[in-house]
């Protein structure tokens, strides 16, 4: 078995959250569903994510928007596999309750507290308005040696007002080495990955 199916077989125990737009990951995904827990991200684009870190050797971790900790549980897993001393802080403003794993940390913290730390990696993946994600890149994204954001692709995300998170990404890939992790025709979620510096 590969590397990436064993990632999707780890999210498959965590379950897939869906919300009232239902099933967007998949027929294939049905039996995997839950409206309470699990993670909130296509299996497939997240494993190809993970995959890729798998020789990094990434040692400090930010993750920007904690929601229930299942997408910051799954990459701190895998990057503490690749590197067992790895560094892996969520941080939140919003206290949701995250199913939280010991050797993590969490904060009720803001981008603006870690302004210009040299992270090896950073997710994005809270406020999805583009201002909110405009400052998180702006205060410790760019700073990083990696800089990944959700919903590069999202139709849903790419309504809001100012075209959120798909606009921004739309805007600053071409800045950057950068990689793109989508699956399918369906125009929704999609990964974005910067390599900001080496």
């Amino acid at each position: 078995m590969s590397l990436k199916q064993d990632i999707i077989n780890d999210i498959l125990l965590s379950k897939l959250f869906i919300d009232d737009r239902g099933n967007i990951y998949g027929p294939q995904y049905e039996p995997y569903l839950s409206y309470s827990t699990g993670l909130w991200q296509n299996p497939e684009e997240f494993a190809s994510l993970i995959e890729w870190f798998a020789d990094k050797k990434i040692r400090t971790f930010l993750n920007i928007g904690t929601f229930n900790g299942v997408s910051f549980k799954i990459i701190s897993k895998y990057l503490k596999t690749y590197n067992p001393n790895a560094e892996c802080i969520s941080i939140d403003p919003i206290d949701h309750k995250p199913e939280k794993v010991d050797g993590l940390i969490y904060y009720d913290k803001t981008s603006f507290d870690y302004l210009r730390m040299p992270f090896d990696l950073v997710f994005i993946d809270g406020d999805h308005r583009y201002d909110s994600v405009k400052e998180d890149f702006n205060h410790v994204g760019k700073f990083a040696k990696y800089c990944v954001f959700h919903d590069i692709r999202d139709k849903y995300i790419g309504a809001m007002s100012c075209g959120g998170v798909v606009r921004f990404w739309e805007e600053i890939k071409f800045k950057y080495r950068h990689h793109e992790f989508v699956c399918g025709e369906n125009k929704v979620m999609g990964i974005g990955l910067l390599e900001i510096r080496q």
